[in-house]
């Protein structure tokens, strides 16, 4: 029995679909998994823009920093021209959408915090505080 040349080029392209319908329904799911330390985007200096806020009937004048490095999430607050340095460690991360990331740490005891954080461009972030993004807050790359 001959085929003719458009029989042997539809079964050819039948074969070529489906190859690449069973590829692009293989993949893993490597992008939802947790990895150690920080996303390279993210590393650097961040501010929060001074607000005043309101401490035991006292206004006072606070800014936020974080400072994400390979491994570590550095946060802190300067209050009246005071800092306050706190080191978060372990650090993980889980990329969840485009420029967003869920930052998974533990404080020194045991307590474990989630960071969502959505890279606006280059020199803007937003970062809310665990899975549901609660308590937003603006930081500006500072160097």
């Amino acid at each position: 029995m001959k085929m003719t040349k458009f029989v042997k080029r539809s079964i050819a392209l039948v074969g070529l679909v489906m190859t690449l319908i069973l590829g692009l329904s293989l993949t893993t799911a490597q992008a939802a998994s947790w990895h150690t330390g920080t996303p390279a985007i993210l590393r650097g200096n961040w501010n929060s823009n001074a607000k005043t806020e309101t401490d035991h009937g006292r206004k006072v004048i606070v800014y936020y920093s974080l400072s994400f490095t390979k491994k570590t999430v550095g946060n802190s607050a300067t209050i009246n021209k005071k800092t306050l340095e706190f080191r978060i460690r372990p650090v993980q991360y889980r990329k969840t959408g485009k420029h967003t990331y869920l930052i998974r740490t533990l404080f020194v005891d045991s307590q474990g915090t989630i960071l969502n954080v959505k890279q606006i461009n280059k020199k803007k972030i937003v970062v809310g505080t665990g899975t549901k993004n609660t308590n937003k807050e603006t930081y500006y790359k500072t160097n």
